[in-house]
């Protein structure tokens, strides 16, 4: 019984190094797409990542190019979004 208790607590603690270790990579991954200085702007135009809608992520819009994942540019933004991101000037691509 005592292996067993000792395989779970060490079982634990990797499981617990690995949760710690890429939270702060996906911390980052996020941080990539904001702009401090257009921070204004996006909340004005509502800005939010995730987006509500699938449908109407950035990655779909119009005003919307791909960079490095997981960013794009944004012409209305002149800046960094995430392409998961949602904002009140989405517009379809084609017809922006």
């Amino acid at each position: 019984m005592g292996k067993i208790l000792r395989r779970e607590v060490i079982l634990r603690g990797v499981q617990a190094v690995s949760v710690f270790s890429i939270l702060p990579l996906a911390a980052r991954a996020a941080e990539q797409c904001v702009d401090v200085s257009s921070e204004s702007l996006r909340e004005s135009m509502h800005y939010q990542d995730p987006g509500p809608e699938e449908d109407k992520h950035c990655k779909d819009c119009g005003f919307f190019t791909m960079e490095e994942a997981p960013c794009g540019h944004c012409q209305i933004m002149s800046g960094p979004v995430s392409a998961n991101a949602h904002c009140d000037s989405w517009s379809e691509r084609g017809k922006s």
